[in-house]
């Protein structure tokens, strides 16, 4: 059976209420995970917020969870759960300017995979960003765009020493009676690449 992972990371310190990012991870065979790559996993998650710190405001903390929940991708079922040994240190934002609690960078999730006719891609909202993210005309800097972009192929690099690879999830839709109608997909990310133009988010669970 094929299995996934689930890293997350919380946001604190802002109001508005605490925020989630939830990355999905898989061994490269898609079996089950082990304590080593969950470590490794967690510990390249949180090299990749304490690169892009220089972007977010002082007032955030992201903290890294060290468990690891692991999902059958075909019905989204959770099958286990493991924990890594250490617990990744905090991030803190160090920027001090002011910012828009609802506005931010998307980071997109790029994978080779089509599915129902369109590509498969994901996001990571980095929201609030720190004021530096953009500039007067409103979208997001090269600059900006760069360290992301670069974080996060790192931690892409970095996990495959691993031989655990960043995914996004394709959900599976199940019917009213918890029967799944289409199974969900594993899809591996190839790239990050980083919107010019600035994210809004409405919720915290993204």
């Amino acid at each position: 059976m094929a299995i996934i992972g689930k890293v997350q990371t919380g946001w604190a310190g802002t109001s508005g209420g605490p925020g989630l990012t939830q990355l999905y991870i898989a061994d490269i065979a898609l079996g089950a995970i082990s304590q080593a790559q969950a470590q490794a996993s967690v510990n390249a998650v949180r090299t990749f917020w304490n690169a892009i710190a220089a972007y977010l405001p002082n007032e955030l903390t992201l903290t890294v969870s060290q468990v690891v929940d692991q999902y059958n991708p075909d019905d989204g079922e959770l099958t286990t759960t493991i924990t890594a040994v250490t617990a990744p240190a905090t991030v803190a934002g160090t920027d001090t300017g002011s910012y828009s609690m609802a506005s931010g960078m998307k980071a997109n999730l790029q994978t080779n995979n089509i599915r129902n006719g369109r590509r498969v891609r994901g996001a990571i909202y980095i929201v609030p960003a720190a004021s530096i993210a953009m500039n007067n005309l409103g979208v997001v800097p090269s600059a900006a765009r760069t360290a992301v972009n670069t974080a996060g192929n790192t931690m892409i690099t970095s996990l495959a020493t691993a031989n655990v690879n960043l995914l996004v999830w394709g959900r599976p839709i199940k019917a009213e009676d918890g029967t799944v109608t289409r199974n969900g997909t594993a899809n591996f990310v190839q790239t990050v690449d980083t919107n010019e133009k600035t994210a809004v988010l409405r919720g915290r669970r993204d």
